[in-house]
């Protein structure tokens, strides 16, 4: 054995040089950063770099493990805890003893993931092997795609904040990889499910989710392919700016907007920049995002001082370990509460008067809001005054009541009558166990990929936010809603249970991924819905009465939102949209089952009135194209017609150039209208004149300007518009001196 590293690490090699070792591609090693040369015959003669200087006795030994003794466990602070059971991690894992046994170059070239390596290279219509550069990609791909598509199943998707950022800028990554490769079309679902049908024989659970994962990685390519094209545009724009001031340097500023506004990758700033021989102020760059980083700590810092200061701040040092009993499961109300503590005008006070206050009782039947259900409302009563308490917050277990005393005074030490308004918490709780039924509905309709992403439980409706990748059809929704009030009609009894963590995994719960939890839990039960929530609830699913969906949109990229109602105002939706169809049915003179289709014929005359108007359009227009052959002038050589045509649209000019073409195949034509207050221009000029040096989109940009407009094309054919009416005869009276300037005559 030789040493490498502290003490507490041990390497562990053949004792005799290993037979592949003489071409590995080391990766752990400082010196194997480069992989050594080729044998004679080996590997293919591939084009690689030079090795770094090693060591003699480094080429004759292959690291494929190392002994690492565990003893701490390192905490908060830095701070090290013995373990209660020590280890040695050998740091062998399959694949390097893979690599060993078969003689392979590197571990991506095991009968394990070689095979997603060629995917890549497939998709790429490069042979592996020949480019030393390449191969590093796809080797990447396949990496990146590995450890995106077991990220993925174990319910971190790629997203913008913590871990879930890691898995995206790793999906990005091989994106690139793969774009810089040659690969323009969609191909990471391709490479997602040769990694799948690999690894499927030691991870069988893979396959059972493997659409979701497919998918969402079919999303995110798509995403930043969007993300990619938006950043190329500004960054071209920002090429042509340094051309015309003759400029070789891209600012940091301009980089960390592409970054920062933009989500373009530095590192493909850089590489465009490079193709067209400019360089980017990378120092700069690194200066702006030290900038962000500190605005960021900044931000943080303000919000720790808010919670580290202040009245509510020592209410939660001087009661820490002791939070309010809440008693709220079982009863509404309760007669002999202790005021604790008052807070009011951001002071701890021994007694509150009049207006607003923050108070502290040792038990309370108010639900402070959590999990996306709002805080109760109700009074608090005592001998000097009866409070309404407006909000019930939760800071560190404590529940603080928001009130507002009317009349009387409120003070430490006094006995209150607490009473939630049946009100206010009866409704919320029936939205409450419809969210856990829509949650089991919208698995079951849409898979398994669906998790809660956020949600709100108010009186008077319920919003839900949850993964998914696209619109909701009305197929779905019908079907969602469908299955939520069968489930409410079914009664079934609603049940709660506190029990460990694991006991409630193993019973079926579910628990949001990244929701820390204690070692205990309560569970909720109604029917086949079982999920891990401290919320309020109905005592039976019938109780919520009816459930009806009334929205559906997009909050974030693969993340939706539905909104619904329950009980009351759920028949109260209903009966409004019935009424609103009844009133559409006597409009149309139909009977309600009919409106559908008598909508249908009214759309179908419609668009048959369309095309009759359209053709008398173009009639019209060839007639006036006629008129307007009398005003054609001779421009430096060429043929020009600039004319107005009343109260003519985008649509009516091209219809009127029709007309005009055929008796003017070789000239330059210039039209413009006006309709509903506004100009619309279009210019056309035959292939000749652009020979000569015109261009239409430049010739329309600058006659747009007159008008108070803007547009541009093609250097044949250009149209756009403005909003200054009264400057059109200006405009296309500029239009003979602007083509003569193009057709070089001064």
């Amino acid at each position: 054995m030789r040493t490498s590293g502290p003490p507490t690490r041990r390497a562990w090699a053949p004792t005799a040089p290993c037979g592949p070792c003489s071409e590995i591609y080391y990766d752990t090693h400082p010196a194997w950063d480069s992989p050594l040369p080729s044998r004679e015959g080996a590997g293919g003669g591939r084009d690689v770099p030079p090795p770094a200087p090693v060591a003699d006795d480094e080429l004759r030994y292959c690291e494929v493990g190392n002994l690492v003794f565990t003893q701490y466990d390192r905490r908060d602070a830095g701070k090290l805890e013995p373990l209660p059971s020590k280890n040695i991690d050998t740091g062998s894992g399959l694949e390097r003893a893979a690599r060993l046994i078969q003689g392979k170059p590197n571990n991506y070239e095991i009968d394990l993931l070689f095979p997603i390596v060629e995917h890549a290279a497939k998709l790429a219509g490069k042979p592996y092997g020949k480019n030393f550069e390449d191969d590093r990609r796809m080797r990447r791909i396949a990496d990146h795609v590995r450890f995106a598509v077991f990220a993925i199943h174990d319910g971190v998707p790629p997203r913008n904040e913590g871990r879930n950022y890691v898995v995206r800028r790793l999906i990005r990554r091989a994106i690139l990889d793969g774009r810089e490769l040659g690969i323009e079309q969609l191909f990471m679902p391709e490479i997602a499910e040769a990694v799948i049908a690999k690894m499927k024989v030691g991870y069988p659970h893979l396959e059972k989710r493997a659409e979701t994962i497919v998918r969402t990685i079919a999303e995110e390519e798509k995403s930043f392919d969007r993300t990619l094209a938006q950043g190329r545009q500004h960054l071209e724009e920002i090429l042509a700016g340094l051309k015309q001031k003759k400029g070789a340097t891209i600012s940091g500023a301009d980089a960390f907007r592409l970054w920062d506004t933009f989500g373009f990758p530095i590192e493909l700033t850089v590489e465009l920049a490079e193709h067209a021989k400019v360089v980017v102020d990378l120092p700069s760059f690194e200066a702006e995002m030290e900038k962000a980083r500190e605005r960021s700590r900044a931000g943080s810092e303000i919000q720790t001082e808010i919670f580290k200061t202040g009245p509510l701040a020592e209410l939660a040092k001087r009661y820490a370990g002791q939070p309010t009993e809440f008693v709220g499961y079982e009863q509404l109300e309760i007669d002999d509460a202790e005021v604790l503590a008052i807070v009011q005008n951001e002071k701890l006070v021994d007694r509150a008067f009049t207006g607003k206050a923050v108070v502290l009782l040792d038990a309370t039947p108010f639900y402070a809001e959590s999990g996306g259900q709002v805080g109760d409302r109700g009074t608090l009563t005592t001998l000097g005054t009866r409070a309404a308490v407006n909000d019930t917050q939760k800071l560190e277990g404590l529940v603080l009541h928001h009130v507002e005393i009317p009349y009387g005074s409120l003070e430490v030490g006094d006995r209150a009558a607490a009473v939630v308004a049946p009100s206010h918490r009866l409704p919320a709780l029936k939205n409450h166990s419809a969210t856990h039924l829509l949650h089991l509905a919208l698995r079951e309709a849409l898979g398994d990929h669906v998790e809660q992403r956020g949600s709100l439980v108010a009186p008077d409706r319920l919003r839900f936010d949850f993964a998914h990748f696209e619109a909701l059809t009305p197929e779905e929704l019908a079907k969602i809603e469908a299955r939520v009030n069968e489930l409410i009609q079914a009664d079934h009894p609603v049940e709660t249970r506190v029990t460990s963590l694991q006991e409630a995994k193993s019973a079926g719960a579910m628990a949001l991924f990244g929701e820390k939890y204690g070692e205990r839990v309560r569970m909720v039960g109604m029917g086949p819905s079982k999920e891990l929530c401290g919320g309020t609830h109905c005592a039976r699913t019938g109780e919520i009465g009816y459930f009806r969906l009334v929205a559906e949109s997009s909050v974030a990229a693969g993340v939706r939102r539905v909104e619904a109602l329950t009980g009351a105002g759920a028949v109260a939706d209903a009966r409004k949209a019935d009424e609103s169809l009844q009133r559409l049915a006597g409009a149309l003179r139909a009977r309600r089952e009919e409106v559908l289709d008598r909508l249908k014929a009214l759309q179908d005359e419609r668009a048959a009135l369309e095309r009759e108007l359209s053709a008398a359009r173009k009639k019209a227009a060839s007639a006036q194209a006629g008129s307007m052959l009398e005003n054609v002038k001779e421009v430096a050589g060429a043929k020009l017609l600039a004319a107005q045509v009343d109260g003519a649209d985008a649509p009516a000019l091209r219809g009127t150039l029709d007309g005009l073409r055929k008796s003017l195949p070789e000239a330059a034509v210039v039209l413009g209208g006006v309709k509903d207050g506004k100009v619309a221009l279009l210019v056309s000029l035959s292939k000749e004149l652009v020979g000569r040096g015109a261009h239409a989109g430049n010739l329309l940009r600058d006659l747009a300007g007159i008008v108070g407009g803007k547009g541009g094309g093609k250097p044949d054919m250009a149209q756009g518009g403005g909003k200054d009416p009264e400057k059109l005869p200006e405009a296309l009276a500029a239009a003979e001196g602007l083509l003569a300037k193009m057709l070089g005559q001064s």
